[in-house]
């Protein structure tokens, strides 16, 4: 073995070793392109090493396969930077790659550039000659075109790269050693390669101070064999001549026994060495990283049984303390798209940066703080976000998400070692970000469905169902001795849905349902009891504070009527009945009751009040349906009679309206119960026209604008009347809307085709056929069949349609007496 053959051995085994390593982990484009780099690296370290020895087929052959190793590094290095700062592919790395092999391609033909290198007394001596200054130079350019490149790469706010500058360094060193052989002093030393050994060690640096790759499997066991190998070699390669010649000479051993002694203690000492190597290594690395597998180990199991996010983000508080040894850990939660600390440092709340997303983003999720203060980035930050972070020493941030929703952030302040966050702190970051992201959407999940099942579907207050589940928590816990409840009913809510639709009815609703909830504060409740009632209990409190609340939402429903101007036809009115009693001995459902008979007696009592419950009060029977229905039949007559006083035609008429659409309504196949009530509205239709000035009714001849105005005024009119007998206010979506046009161009709501009630449509034609047939003060009978083309034509237009024809097939079958 010639001399200096030691040196490119270590720097051989020391990219070997790296090069291993990285087979293991898993690799991207970036560890692909590093790879090309150490293959370079060991192309010209091999190669320089087989020169020395002389190794098969000869000297010049591995000569230029060290040499296409040392053209190829630097453009190899080039494209490792390029795909480690994620630029865009560049055709000058490209091109330089090319010119490169191209240089190689020619100098193995025609060795213009450097010649092999001869072997003087031991030692191999190159002989430049001028033309090699044109190959520094080259190298020099695709120095400085890398050098560019990361400069710029700076401008653009890449904060990684200064984790390139051990890289950089190493590079010039090396670089610095291949100038060195043109120098005497140098001659027949291999500087170059020596050079080779500090580019291995800042290439380690880079690697594990900066953590570009994981690092983890560069301590497994196969690479403590390397090390130890490594080791072992350069201890025995200057001592195995002298052990050989004092066995030979002292102990007369042959050299077969020579050499099985010499391979025990090789092995024998590779073997404690990989062992020492190995218990230090551990104690250094392993012991951390078995203290984090524990922590991921045992925070999965917790996991896989908890339900709640709360009790999810304290296992994830305590796993973070434990395996990175960190006194606070502050765990974020978005609300209200702020982020809002989970811990107890609440005073630790911001709004997520979009600078400072995009960093995690670019990050891949976990960023260390001091990367990003490198860069221009950071200035452009929040200022406060910017304050918060630093007050609290924050110097490691990682997000909490399940695909692409963001669920949380983790941040976390210096170790209590006051070591920096390595690769693999981050690794085991991500690993338990991952873990309980998916713990948390599931948390989430079985969260918003346990509340949907206690919550009403609509407005979002309590259902019924959870409000018997808290009362009796509360009873059986025997919390809130005291307390009191609140029934709320809606006033004429039927009626409110007829006159306005569903959809409104539905608004109504949840607006009242707000009001309601926003005069409720601590553990007070409203709940949707039944359709239109809302139960509201108040723990500890008595009957006076219960009625001040049920006089304050009931103010605030009262300016709902104001917002929507709607209370000409029905204003949104509440009535309360309120009790107080004690839970645990007499027993809510007692309590409730006495609230609900409080409740009657406001209704009793007018509607729109709020009555308090008193002991004795026994609440009279309730009269059924019929009879009551019936009750009302000599009030329709009675009404009729004060209209027929003041315009026998309008009594007339209502009668002719009434038969008309009754018969309409069955022959459209209403129920007997529907027939009856659009025979009362036919009754009824008309009655607003007390109000009017019998002038204007029995004017002969064109009505004015303003008198038209007045006598559309009659329809409100009417349901003013009717309002007030609450068992005929079934009847009033039928008389509102008699006027409606199916084209959307009557009054007083200018409602649209099916849109108006059904009822309303059958009286249009009803009340229309009749004022066409009948003979007024400003105008002659018409005869039947021409009101029957009217009507005709004016399917779609202003009747509806289906409607039209049936009625005018009953005229002429004489189904219906024209009176």
């Amino acid at each position: 073995m010639t001399h200096y053959a030691i040196i490119p051995i270590i720097a051989l085994l020391l990219y070997l070793l790296m090069f291993l390593s990285l087979i293991m982990i898993k690799k991207n484009e970036t560890i692909y392109a590093f790879m090309e780099v150490l293959l370079a690296m060991i192309a010209w370290t091999m190669g320089s090493f087989f020169m020395r020895l002389n190794v098969f087929p000869f000297v010049n052959f591995w000569f230029y396969f060290s040499l296409v190793g040392i053209l190829l590094f630097l453009p190899t290095l080039y494209n490792f930077i390029i795909k480690y700062l994620r630029i865009e592919k560049r055709i000058n790395q490209q091109f330089w790659t090319l010119l490169m092999l191209g240089i190689w391609a020619i100098n193995c033909f025609v060795p213009i550039f450097i010649e092999a290198p001869q072997l003087v007394d031991q030692g191999y001596v190159y002989d430049f000659s001028w033309t090699i200054v044109f190959l520094f130079f080259i190298l020099l350019c695709v120095l400085i075109d890398m050098i560019y490149t990361i400069h710029k790469a700076q401008k653009k706010d890449l904060t990684i790269y200064k984790q390139l500058i051990p890289i950089f360094l190493g590079a010039n060193i090396l670089i610095l050693g291949h100038l060195c052989l043109l120098c005497p002093s140098f001659k027949g030393f291999p500087i170059d390669v020596l050079s080779g050994i500090p580019m291995a060690i800042c290439l380690f640096y880079a690697l594990y101070k900066n953590q570009l790759f994981e690092m983890n499997l560069l301590i497994s066991r196969v690479n403590c064999y390397y090390v130890a190998m490594i080791i072992v070699i350069l201890i025995y390669y200057r001592i195995f001549p002298y052990i050989d010649i004092v066995m030979k000479e002292k102990y007369l051993l042959k050299p077969y026994q020579i050499a099985m002694i010499l391979i025990f203690v090789v092995v024998l000492s590779m073997v404690v060495v990989c062992i020492i190597l190995e218990y230090l290594l551990n104690l250094v690395f392993g012991k951390k990283e078995v203290i984090q597998s524990q922590c991921i180990q045992e925070l999965g199991e917790f996991l896989s049984q908890l339900k709640r996010h709360q009790e999810i983000f304290e296992k994830l508080e305590d796993c973070l303390k434990k395996g990175l040894q960190v006194e606070n850990v502050y765990l974020f939660y978005i609300q209200d798209d702020l982020y809002k600390i989970q811990n107890n440092d609440s005073d630790f709340t911001f709004q997520m940066d979009q600078i400072l997303l995009a960093s995690l983003y670019q990050e891949k999720s976990c960023l260390l703080v001091k990367a990003l203060q490198k860069s221009l980035n950071y200035q452009k930050i929040e200022p406060l976000l910017r304050q918060k972070i630093e007050e609290k020493n924050i110097e490691c941030l990682a997000l909490l998400q399940n695909g692409d929703k963001i669920l949380g952030l983790i941040a976390l302040p210096h170790k209590l070692s006051k070591e920096r966050y390595t690769k693999i702190d981050l690794n085991f970051l991500k690993s338990v970000s991952s873990v309980t992201s998916i713990a948390i959407e599931n948390a989430i999940l079985y969260e918003d469905a346990y509340q949907e099942a206690r919550k009403d579907y609509l407005t979002g207050v309590a259902n019924r169902r959870y409000l018997y589940e808290v009362l009796q928590k509360c009873q059986y816990e025997k919390r809130f001795e005291y307390g009191s409840f609140i029934m709320v009913s809606i006033d004429d809510f039927k009626l409110y849905n007829q006159l306005y639709g569903t959809a409104e009815g539905n608004l109504a609703l949840v607006q009242i349902a707000h009001a309601i909830r926003s005069c409720l504060v601590d553990e007070e409740m409203v709940a949707r009891y039944t359709g239109k009632v809302f139960a509201v209990i108040l723990p500890g409190k008595g009957g006076h504070y219960a009625y001040q609340v049920a006089k304050q939402f009931s103010k605030k429903i009262l300016l709902l009527n104001e917002q929507t101007g709607q209370n000409a036809m029905k204003a949104l009115t509440v009535s309360c009945g309120i009790a107080s009693g004690s839970c645990t001995k007499d027993g809510f459902e007692e309590v409730m009751q006495q609230a609900d008979e409080a409740l009657y007696y406001a209704k009793q009592a007018g509607k729109n009040q709020i009555k308090v419950y008193k002991k004795g009060q026994t609440p009279s029977h309730l009269t059924d349906v019929k009879g009551a229905a019936s009750s009302y039949v000599s009030t329709i007559y009675a009404l009729m009679a004060a209209i027929d006083a003041k315009d026998h035609y309008t009594f007339s008429h209502s009668e002719n309206v009434a038969y008309y659409a009754q018969e309409l309504a069955k022959a459209y196949g209403m129920d007997e119960e529907a027939v009856k009530i659009i025979y009362e509205a036919g009754l009824l239709h008309d009655i607003g026209k007390i109000g009017i000035d019998e002038s204007i009714i029995n004017k002969p001849g064109k009505l004015t604008d303003q008198e038209y105005e007045t006598i559309k005024g009659h329809v409100e009119l009417a349901v003013g009347i009717i309002r007030h007998l609450p068992s005929l206010d079934y009847v009033i979506p039928a008389v509102i809307g008699h006027h409606e046009r199916y084209d959307g161009k009557g009054y007083p709501r200018r409602l649209k085709g099916e849109g108006i009630p059904l009822m309303a449509r059958i009286l249009c034609i009803a009340d229309s056929f009749d004022a066409m047939v009948s003979k007024r003060s400003y105008k002659q009978e018409m005869d039947v069949q021409t009101a029957l083309k009217i009507i005709d034509e004016e399917a779609g237009y202003q009747f509806d349609p289906q409607l039209a024809h049936i009625f005018i097939e009953l005229v002429k079958n004489q189904q219906i007496e024209v009176r």
